[in-house]
């Protein structure tokens, strides 16, 4: 691509070297087009002969490496080089240039001559690509009798990328899956790791190329968590091909390559009791988004506590569940039942709100949006933010799950009613009683809630 002001293109990489060159002081490189499935390359308009108003785009078809054969023909030929050229001496019946076969009346058999000729680079490795799709053949018009080991060698099973890729989605595990954008999710992930590693068979992956992968996902600065859902969506391709190949050598191989990958902290609770989280523990990661300036995060903080909320829900929320007025959020929740869920904002709660939707200048009715201005999905993104400030306080052990459990805890110990804890916590309280609740809020409910709060501040209030 032509290089922009101020912007170096980033081009296609082939064994882990970018396809590209400088004429005139300009780059030129080897690009991708996903659409069209097909590498192309754009000259410069000063380069692109005389006449040309606009950069020139050269399609170069769907092969990686014949489109870097052309590609270099290309610049060899802005730079007024002259290509490279071979003297091939073959012993065969036919010129693979252009003369026809010379054959035997009485035998019907070749009669081999020795030929000399000289061909380009391009046309040679062209030639010799064609030829070797029949090495018996070639063997016959050579009378090299080494073509035929090489044909054994190139009977061996040869197994594609694309093919691994085509036989998970194909499957009934792949059909099963419920969430699209965990597939869309595969299958972005698959295309970068393939496009990052430049290669097109099983058979050439190595450690580097994992390693490299590897590297790229660390310098993206993403949570451990999430680079580990990274790599658990490449490998579940691979070791789900297990069972495709009788021969799995390969397959393992390259598996056990995923193995040495680096440790990643992704702590999970080892039990299934409920997890409260400490006092001082909150106010370390509330203090640390507050000193990195994420009133996103502090307000999402406040408000889990709060009502006893999911990350995955949280994300969920809009602005027009909230009454600021009344202090109020009702929603429902999508579970089985769509039950209601229904609780009290806290003075504190109402204030990060607030102080988080004046840095807001769009019209989303999503509660809490990316940097980009889109709703998180599945709350990725809003999770990874939050796991950078645990990782860095060194509370990857307390879960986001854990605020819900620290609610519905403190809500026991301190005498509120099962029914008014469902309520905030959005368990079934049957249908009747839901559609009249939002009555009691400013009565029952708000004492409920306040009681939790004072409860679990109260170290606060004693000042220490």
């Amino acid at each position: 691509m032509g290089k922009k002001t101020g912007i170096k293109a980033v081009y296609e990489t082939q064994n882990g070297t970018e396809i590209s060159d400088k004429i005139n002081g300009r780059d030129i490189g080897l690009s991708y087009n996903k659409s069209k499935n097909s590498y192309y390359t754009m000259i410069p308009k000063e380069l692109a002969g005389e006449g040309a108003k606009r950069s020139k785009q050269v399609w170069l078809k769907s092969d990686l490496g014949n489109a870097v054969i052309k590609f270099r023909a290309i610049v060899k030929g802005l730079k007024g080089e002259a290509e490279k050229t071979v003297n091939v001496t073959i012993q065969t019946a036919m010129n693979p240039w252009g003369f026809g076969p010379s054959i035997d009346p009485e035998t019907g058999e070749y009669i081999l001559n020795k030929i000399t000729q000289p061909a380009t680079e391009e046309q040679f490795i062209n030639w010799l690509k064609k030829e070797l799709q029949n090495p018996h053949e070639l063997a016959k018009k050579t009378g090299i009798d080494a073509f035929n080991h090489f044909y054994d060698y190139v009977q061996q099973e040869q197994i594609a990328l694309k093919t691994l890729f085509n036989n998970y989605v194909n499957s009934a595990r792949y059909k099963n899956i419920k969430d699209d954008d965990e597939k869309k999710k595969t299958k972005k992930t698959w295309n970068e790791f393939c496009s990052l590693i430049g290669k097109t068979h099983l058979e050439q992956i190595t450690l580097a190329d994992v390693k490299k992968y590897e590297t790229y996902l660390h310098s993206k600065k993403l949570a451990d968590k999430t680079i580990h859902h990274y790599k658990n969506r490449v490998s579940k391709i691979f070791r789900f091909n297990l069972k495709n190949f009788d021969d799995t050598t390969k397959l393992l191989k390259v598996l056990d390559y995923f193995d040495k990958w680096e440790s990643l902290e992704v702590n999970t609770s080892n039990t299934i009791a409920a997890q409260v989280v400490k006092y001082k523990d909150f106010k370390k990661l509330y203090e640390a988004a507050d000193k990195k300036g994420d009133l996103q995060v502090k307000a999402v903080l406040m408000l889990c506590l709060n009502t006893a909320t999911y990350l995955r829900e949280v994300a969920r929320f809009k602005i027009t569940d909230i009454d600021f007025g009344e202090q109020t959020l009702i929603t429902k929740r999508i579970k089985t039942g769509n039950c209601s869920k229904i609780a009290y904002l806290w003075d504190r709660t109402i204030a990060d709100l607030k102080a988080y939707l004046r840095t807001r200048n769009d019209i989303s009715d999503v509660l809490f949006t990316s940097r980009h201005g889109s709703e998180y999905k599945n709350a990725e993104g809003l999770r990874t933010r939050i796991y950078e400030i645990r990782k860095k306080c060194n509370l990857l052990k307390v879960e986001f799950q854990h605020l819900r459990d620290t609610f519905q805890t403190i809500a026991n110990e301190v005498g509120v009613s099962q029914y008014h804890s469902n309520l905030v916590m959005g368990h079934s309280t049957g249908r009747t009683s839901e559609r009249y609740s939002h009555r009691r809020v400013h009565n029952e409910l708000k004492e409920a809630c306040l009681k939790i709060e004072n409860e679990f501040f109260r170290i606060e209030k004693k000042g220490t």
